[in-house]
C-alpha cells in the first residue's frame, strides 16, 4: 500500500483470512488500535447500502449473492473477501485515494507488478 501522506508503500503480512483488506486499511491509516475490522466492515457494508452507484458493482461481481443486502450483510458477517465495492466503500468513508499494487511472480520468475 502507500500512504498519500508520506509517499512510501507500507509493506506487512496479515492473515489471509478473508478481513486482509480491512486489517491494511487499518494498518496504512493508523486507526489499528481505535477500530476494530468488525466495525468497519458494518460502516462498509451501510455505505454500500445507502450509495446506489456501488449497488451494480456489487451485483456483478460474481459472488452470488442475488441482492444488495444479501452482499452486504455477507460484508457484516466476514463471509466476503473485499472486492471492488468494498475498496471504493473504503476510499469514500476515509476521503483517501487507493491504489491497489498487485505484485505476483509468474513461472518465469520475473516480478509483473500492476497498479
Amino acid at each position: 500500500m502507500k500512504s498519500a501522506k508520506t509517499h512510501e508503500f507500507h509493506r506487512r503480512k496479515v492473515d489471509r483470512d478473508g478481513s486482509c483488506l480491512y486489517e491494511s486499511f487499518r494498518y496504512v491509516n493508523g486507526i489499528s488500535d481505535s477500530i476494530d475490522n468488525t466495525r468497519l466492515r458494518c460502516m462498509v457494508a451501510d455505505y454500500i447500502r445507502k450509495h446506489e452507484y456501488l449497488h451494480l458493482t456489487v451485483l456483478q461481481s460474481g459472488t452470488q449473492c442475488e441482492t444488495v443486502e444479501s452482499y452486504c450483510s455477507k460484508i457484516e458477517k466476514g463471509k466476503l473477501w473485499g472486492g471492488e465495492p468494498e475498496i471504493r466503500a473504503l476510499a469514500m468513508l476515509s476521503h483517501t485515494l487507493i491504489r491497489v499494487v498487485w505484485k505476483k511472480k509468474p513461472v518465469q520468475g520475473k516480478y509483473n507488478i500492476t497498479i
